[in-house]
């Protein structure tokens, strides 16, 4: 997902090359090296969206897409949309093989189109749309591949995912989100007339797994972190092993509303009471199962 300078108090970041990245919102777009501590890259209001690959860290600004490279720290202006034609564009997400989708919003009409951004700045392709429309998108889980179809053929109230030309939600079910968690997929769909979001995760290996009773916050490759209701006040942590389908507790009482986890580190994160991060290591026994988490900082 691409991240926006929103009203939030705090917001859940990204984990790439073992460093946050993370939003303060008024203050600009961190980076915290678990080493070193909290340091920040791009100065608010530098920027509007943004979005981070294992190359730098891609923003907007007015109608012009910059970057700010990982390895030198030096910002270079990528892209600028015609002020003639365009009245804004949008970084709407990066895709898992680590490219970029900008939206460009046509000035004197409704169209808007998307303009492909290689994983190192080059500028990969636009794609001309219709209307309300914007293109087709392409998911990974591990050497599966799924596109999101929201075409003139399918408009936003009846998107559908395939794999392989072949549609994977269930009968009669609109497609809604996906996001990577690990290698494999996130799957979100709803019905017509109903405001149950369901779920189902696309494994890397091959098949799928119903997990619609869970608050999915984040996942590796073997497992999946979930609490069970955004409450705002303290709750238990579950963990969610993929291959058996099996849960357990993995910690009593956490305040929690956003996640995300490589493995290695978790970084939670809660927007109310001024809004705060914490930054934990997860804990494994002999045979790799998540059982313990250990708080390395808090309110980072």
């Amino acid at each position: 997902m691409a991240y926006f300078l929103s009203g939030d108090s705090a917001n859940i970041g990204k984990i790439v090359n073992g460093d946050y990245y993370y939003l303060v919102n008024h203050k600009g777009i961190y980076r915290y090296t678990p080493s070193k501590g909290a340091a920040c890259l791009i100065r608010a209001p530098e920027f509007t969206w943004y979005e981070v690959n294992e190359y730098g860290v891609f923003y907007t600004k007015g109608r012009s897409l910059y970057v700010r490279i990982h390895e030198t720290g030096k910002k270079q202006k990528i892209y600028t949309a015609d002020r003639k034609k365009y009245s804004r564009i949008v970084l709407k997400n990066c895709l898992d093989n680590g490219n970029l989708v900008v939206t460009l919003y046509s000035k004197n009409s409704e169209n808007k189109y998307d303009l492909k951004v290689g994983k190192t700045g080059n500028i990969l392709k636009q794609e001309s749309a219709s209307g309300n429309t914007c293109g087709e998108m392409e998911y990974q889980a591990g050497p599966r591949t799924f596109h999101c179809m929201t075409g003139a053929e399918n408009s936003h109230l009846d998107q559908d995912l395939q794999e392989n030309g072949i549609s994977v939600r269930p009968k009669g079910a609109v497609f809604s989100n996906a996001r990577s968690l690990g290698d494999n997929l996130l799957i979100q769909y709803k019905f017509h007339d109903d405001d149950q979001v369901y779920q189902m995760l696309a494994r890397s290996s091959g098949g799928f797994n119903d997990v619609t009773p869970y608050q999915v916050l984040c996942g590796t490759n073997d497992y999946l972190l979930y609490i069970k209701d955004y409450s705002g006040e303290p709750c238990p942590l579950y963990c969610y092993e993929i291959e058996t389908g099996e849960s357990y507790l993995l910690h009593t009482n956490m305040e929690i509303f956003q996640a995300v986890t490589d493995g290695t580190w978790l970084f939670t994160c809660v927007p109310w009471n001024g809004g705060k991060t914490d930054y934990w290591k997860m804990i494994y026994d002999n045979a790799g199962k998540p059982i313990e988490l250990n708080l390395i900082d808090h309110d980072i």
